[in-house]
């Protein structure tokens, strides 16, 4: 009586379908038929998987040990080693896993076994010949791309929320557009942000108004959130412009319709990155100062520290600021990249809360300290002189070569207005803004003075100090400066 023949399992990978036209999954599994026929094998089944071979999780590596443990002593056919995966650390780990459920891995075109040592050898040099090989389709797509940024076309990734891409006949992405349905939500978004408005408040809008977000998440329920907001606000594309670095750190900008102006998003993010959040006082020992104060030496934060001592009389309670930075353990800190400070004097709070409001006060009812924490609010324009040189080149070199060929002056005008359009476009962007007229200073900072003099509640200093997003810095020998921003338009 004929003992059965051993199982075998085929399988084939390609990155994407369009690779079908070269290497497919029907020419693979072709190879595996015929290997394992060769070998005398029952072929179980063949697996087709459309992947990666670079990515660290793979749905069907699992379905490899699943079947190895399914079928024990069974064989697994590629035709290839990169077909198993295109890092070395990829292939030699699916190997060795495989192998140690009982099960073993062949390759068409190697006779020797990959559980010995020659064999492993062998799949070792090619599992580095294929990572190398994959290194050199990931540059040259990486150059690829850059050339086609280099040309001002949009080389390719989704656009950002609120632009479409324009593809020509062919199918390929030339360049963006604002998207008819989504572009007013972007610029409504900065509009709202520019009045002043916090992303809470833009994202409840959006919600009210029923608008779909961005990315819809299980998390957010598919509705606006102040993450979706910010990832808005954050995004410098909007200004027209986004930057593609090539293979050798060389950068090419493409461009196309912005959506606001370089001034308008800076200010954007002026007003973003200047606004902080702090939550009320949820200890039995409120600090004042919780959450403005930094330290002078390192610009890390002060925390609130409270320790207490036991007499007969009862028990003593003491608070105090000391900085987040000294006190971390010294392995720690490196271990975590911790910032590491010799600030180590501890300040007594109730000193520093009464002498740090009392500066705070003096300061806001300063005209000339209150003017200067306004006007540093005022947009200023961006440089785009690069840009600028280089579109004047091009429009020289289009001239120079219309000269040498004779070309006809209908085409050296298309060829000219992009450029002409864009440098226009530029040079008034990077006109100075007029400065917003500021108010009459000493008559704001006798009534600010006034206000906050008035004010002896904790959370109502603690909102005051919100509301100027005031900071206090700290220093060995006590406080240095109070410095606040004020929120204009």
């Amino acid at each position: 009586m004929t003992s059965p023949a051993p199982l075998a399992v085929g399988c084939t990978r390609v990155s994407t379908l369009q690779q079908d036209d070269n290497y497919g999954q029907a020419t693979q599994a072709e190879e595996i038929r015929m290997e394992a026929q060769r070998r005398g094998w029952t072929l179980l089944d063949t697996v087709y998987e459309v992947e990666s071979g670079a990515k660290e999780e793979r749905a069907t590596v699992a379905r490899y040990y699943a079947l190895a443990e399914q079928h024990p002593g069974l064989h697994f056919i590629f035709p290839r080693v990169d077909r198993i995966g295109r890092r070395a650390h990829l292939i030699l780990g699916i190997v060795s896993e495989l192998h140690k459920r009982g099960a073993t891995v062949h390759t068409v075109g190697i006779p020797m076994s990959l559980r010995s040592k020659e064999g492993m050898l062998m799949l070792t040099m090619l599992s580095g010949v294929a990572e190398f090989d994959y290194s050199g389709i990931t540059e040259r797509l990486h150059r690829g791309k850059y050339a086609k940024a280099a040309r001002n076309l949009w080389p390719h990734g989704s656009p950002p929320y609120g632009y479409r891409i324009v593809r020509d006949e062919r199918g390929k992405s030339l360049t963006l557009e604002p998207h008819p349905d989504t572009a007013p939500v972007v610029r409504r978004i900065f509009e709202r942000a520019l009045a002043g408005e916090g992303s809470p408040h833009i994202a409840a809008e959006l919600i009210r108004a029923g608008t779909p977000p961005p990315r819809p998440t299980k998390s957010s329920q598919g509705l606006w959130t102040v993450r979706h907001v910010l990832y808005v606000l954050a995004n410098e594309a909007y200004t027209g412009r986004r930057p593609f670095t090539g293979p050798d750190g060389e950068t090419a900008v493409v461009t196309f319709e912005p959506m606001v102006t370089p001034a308008e998003f800076a200010r954007v993010r002026a007003l973003v990155s200047g606004r902080r959040h702090h939550r009320p006082a949820r200890t039995r020992f409120p600090a004042l100062w919780a959450g403005h104060i930094r330290c002078a030496m390192c610009g890390g934060s002060l925390s609130v520290f409270r320790n207490h001592n036991d007499t007969k009389k009862g028990r003593t309670y003491y608070v105090s600021y000391r900085c987040r930075n000294t006190y971390q353990g010294s392995a720690m800190a490196v271990v975590k990249g911790m910032k590491t400070c010799t600030h180590r004097r501890i300040h007594n709070h109730l000193k520093i809360d009464e002498a740090g409001w009392a500066l705070f006060v003096q300061a806001m009812s300063d005209p000339a300290a209150l003017a200067q924490a306004a006007g540093g609010q005022q947009p200023s324009a961006p440089d785009h002189s690069a840009r600028l040189g280089e579109l004047r080149g091009q429009m020289a070199d289009i001239v120079r070569r219309a000269v040498l060929h004779g070309l006809p002056d209908e085409v050296v005008t298309a060829a000219l207005d992009p450029l002409r359009t864009e440098l226009a476009a530029l040079e008034r962007d990077m006109v100075m803004p007029v400065p917003e007229p500021l108010p009459d200073m000493t008559a704001l900072a006798a009534q600010v003075g006034a206000h906050l003099a008035g004010l002896h509640d904790l959370e109502a200093r603690r909102e005051a100090l919100d509301t100027w997003q005031a900071r206090l810095y700290l220093g060995m020998e006590g406080i240095e400066r109070v410095e606040m921003t004020v929120q204009r338009g």
